[in-house]
């Protein structure tokens, strides 16, 4: 079993990010493990936490940025990348 699920998606287009508008496949959105983020474009990204940790825990633990840290791997150019974030 994952422990967790993730999904990346595009806003519908460039600043739409602000009207909370992201890319639809019909009437589902477009969400994708991996996608490319062109100059100026926003996406969003949703993490889905182990179902087994009760919810009250993640809570607290979100509370205090004790979830653990999001690394987003990333792709500029040729060059690979990674971006941290403490949650």
């Amino acid at each position: 079993m994952n422990e967790f699920g993730y999904r990346y998606q595009l806003e519908e287009y460039v600043g739409s990010w602000k009207l909370d508008k992201w890319k639809m496949s019909g009437t589902k959105h477009d969400e994708h493990e991996e996608i490319t983020v062109e100059p100026n474009w926003t996406f969003r990204i949703w993490i889905g936490m182990n179902p087994c940790v009760p919810h009250d825990i993640l809570e607290k633990r979100r509370k205090t940025h004790s979830l653990g840290t999001l690394i987003l791997p990333l792709m500029i150019g040729n060059e690979s990348y990674e971006w941290k974030q403490e949650l």
